[in-house]
């Protein structure tokens, strides 16, 4: 059976059962991964978004969902271009390290990564807003080696062990919308950092650049799920289950594609713009839920796509005038 029939065969043939309790969301994310073991090929991009979805479809909440795309989307980042020991396995809650006080640019990216006498490196710096660093247990820490030949910043991305020496995390306030989602200020003070901890490739181009569309396909998907999951278990109308569905297949394509594309950037736009369609004009459905997951869908729903909305329209924008730019890239 191809992958999508047996992900949407799970969708709807299976009573959606929801695993309680996101509101302590590491407890949550480990009685998913329980429940709902990784395949050997989790890393394969196709997988680790129907997982991500799975683990919407089994959420109580939109925080289960998030936990769920964010984990996803950082597997799909790094799993197909790292060492097995690398990998993050299923039941680690990995915490993607990128912004300073001064922003996510190559410009404010001020840790640093210098090499280290008899081998491995040193990480020294700090961090704002790491998306579930308070729970974590690993740290994929954004950082710069020095300038290039042409004065450039040259970037690496490293994996930290949340514990290790030099490591301070101190959690930040919630925030209003999915406030089980935690956030933290890391402070990073002569981390030993091991040799084979600095993932291939450039840490910029190939993870940090890359994550916000990789990020933003998956939870998209986690929360697609949910949502179904939701309607089937509130009966919602037939014609919303099967919107939804084929919003899922669509997201699962999109997962597929070279997120540094334009027009796969194109694509996600229109994916994003139809389906928040769909999730307004089936706000009046929710009567039908019971008060407690209501009131949370349209708490969180309320924010959710508007903390990002100014970088993807940046996106969206940038996607048109690199795709009429002969020599801009596809």
């Amino acid at each position: 059976m191809d992958d999508t029939q047996a992900l949407l065969g799970r969708l709807l043939r299976e009573r959606p059962v929801v695993l309680d309790g996101a509101d302590d969301i590491a407890r949550w994310w480990r009685a998913f991964v329980a429940a709902e073991p990784a395949s050997a090929s989790e890393s394969a991009p196709a997988r680790a978004f129907d997982r991500a979805v799975v683990a919407g479809f089994r959420a109580d909440r939109l925080a289960g969902a998030f936990a769920g795309g964010y984990q996803g989307a950082l597997r799909a980042l790094v799993g197909g271009t790292v060492a097995d020991t690398q990998r993050l396995t299923d039941d680690v809650i990995a915490s993607f390290c990128v912004s300073e006080p001064g922003g996510n640019s190559p410009r404010a990216i001020e840790t640093t990564l210098t090499p280290r006498a008899g081998g491995g490196f040193t990480l020294d710096g700090q961090k704002r807003w790491s998306t579930m660093a308070p729970v974590a247990d690993v740290l994929l820490v954004a950082a710069h080696e020095g300038l290039d030949d042409a004065g450039r910043k040259r970037f690496a991305l490293v994996r930290v062990d949340a514990r290790a020496p030099g490591v301070t995390i101190a959690r930040m306030p919630a925030t209003k919308f999915i406030p089980e989602i935690p956030h933290a200020e890391l402070a990073l003070r002569d981390v030993a950092v091991d040799a084979d901890a600095r993932l291939p490739g450039d840490g910029y181009n190939a993870y940090v650049k890359r994550f916000r569309t990789v990020e933003d396909i998956y939870i998209h998907g986690a929360v697609l799920g949910y949502f179904l999951g939701a309607a089937r278990r509130f009966a919602f109308p037939q014609t919303v289950v099967e919107r939804t569905v084929a919003a899922i297949v669509a997201a699962r394509a999109l997962a597929a594609l070279d997120p540094d594309a334009a027009t796969t950037h194109v694509a996600l736009a229109g994916t994003l713009a139809r389906d928040a369609n769909l999730l307004d004009h089936s706000d009046a459905h929710w009567e039908k839920a019971d008060e407690r997951e209501r009131t949370l869908w349209r708490r969180d729903r309320a924010g959710f796509g508007s903390v990002a909305g100014a970088l993807r329209e940046a996106r969206r924008v940038r996607a048109w005038e690199r795709l009429a730019d002969p020599d801009g890239g596809g």
